[in-house]
């Protein structure tokens, strides 16, 4: 599933802390955590994990 970085099966905040982590060099990533699709895992990647995020807020309470 796209923007499930963690791979718990959900797409929530923990996958932008996790991506976001992982760019920090605090974890280990996965694949999951390009999700710009460039083959690097860098801040751009948690810019799209936030806009995922924000696009579920939206549809949520729109």
């Amino acid at each position: 599933m796209r923007g499930d970085t963690n791979l718990d099966g959900r797409v929530s905040i923990a996958d932008l802390v996790f991506c976001a982590n992982h760019v920090l060099g605090k974890v280990e990533g996965t694949k999951a955590c390009d999700l710009n699709d460039d083959n690097i895992i860098n801040a751009y990647d948690v810019v799209e994990m936030r806009k995922i995020i924000c696009s579920f807020i939206f549809i949520v309470f729109q």
